[in-house]
This record gives structure tokens, sequence and C-alpha cells, in this order.
């Protein structure tokens, strides 16, 4: 009797499907949200015209090296997913200017955080207990989503974000 295939499996699969496709009619656009992955396919690594990638909703903890091809991508949904940190592969993301990080657990931001050109970031929701130096540099935020976490205190070289209009930090014990 076969082994019966697992939802985790399943979504892998249909995840190597959704890439084939979008491979195959150049889109700019994949959605992988809901397929319960624990690792997403290499094969990403060969949409380098892709624009905005959905990995929301899975079971990710990290991303494959071959994430670092996608150069074009401006765009990057990773709510909802079991992420502690992100490998530095992520400061290869030179045309990401949004970065969507809510319902993980990170707890920190690799160095090479600091490298990206991100507008609107969100990391509402995870384990943050300060705010990481990496975002500090990111001198072209507008939009800084930082809520539901577990921060104390704020730096002051929050200054240096001269672009922010928007800061959300409800939610979090800061001393006054």
């Amino acid at each position: 009797m076969a082994k019966a295939e697992t939802a985790a499996e399943i979504g892998y699969a249909r995840a190597l499907n959704r890439i084939e496709h979008c491979r195959k009619h150049s889109l700019d656009l994949l959605v992988l949200s809901d397929l319960k992955l624990t690792t997403l396919p290499p094969e990403i690594g060969q949409l380098t015209a892709l624009i905005i990638l959905d990995l929301s909703e899975n079971r990710l903890t990290t991303l494959p090296p071959e994430i670092g091809q996608l150069t074009a991508l401006t765009e990057l949904d990773l709510n909802d997913n079991l992420f502690v940190t992100l490998p530095a592969v992520i400061g290869q993301l030179t045309s990401l200017t949004t970065l969507y990080l809510s319902n993980n657990a990170i707890k920190m931001l690799p160095p090479e955080f600091g490298q990206l050109t991100l507008t609107k970031l969100y990391l509402t929701n995870n384990q943050l207990t300060a705010m990481p130096s990496e975002i500090v540099q990111l001198t072209t935020l507008t939009t800084l989503g930082l809520y539901s976490n577990r921060f104390t205190t704020l730096p002051l070289e929050i200054k240096q974000l001269t672009a922010l209009k928007e800061i959300y930090l409800h939610d979090n014990p800061l001393l006054g």
C-alpha cells in the first residue's frame, strides 16, 4: 500500500507546478500562500523577472539561497510563517521595497538586512525585544509596523529614519 502524502508534500508539489507555470508564462506575480510549505523549492530562483512573491501562511523557517536570484522582486510576503530570523541572502533582494514579516517569531535580523531599500516594513506580532539596528539603516522607510512585539524602549537612532511617515508601535510594553 502506498504511503499517504502529507499536506507539506502536496503543497510542495503544488508550489513546483505554480513555479513552472509562472516561468513558462513569464508572470511577475506568484502566490504560494497556504500550501503548508516547510521548504521552498529551489526552482524559485528561475523566476528572475518576478516582482511580487506571496509565501504567507506556510510553515517556513528559512529561505533557499536561490531566493537571492530574484533581484527584480519588489514585494515579498512572509507573513504567518515560523521565521525566527532571515537568511543573509535577503540582502541580495536589492529591488525589494515592501516586506511583510508579521506573525512570525522574529527575534533578530541578519546584518545584510540593512542593505535593503525598503519603503514599507511590517514586523508586527513577533518576538522582538529591541529594534534591530539594521532597521535604522533603512533610510528610505516610509512605513514601519512594529506593534505587538516586546519593545520596552526605542533607540535614539530611530531619528535617522527621516523618510518615515508612519510608525506603528501599539501593544508594546514601551516605558514612557
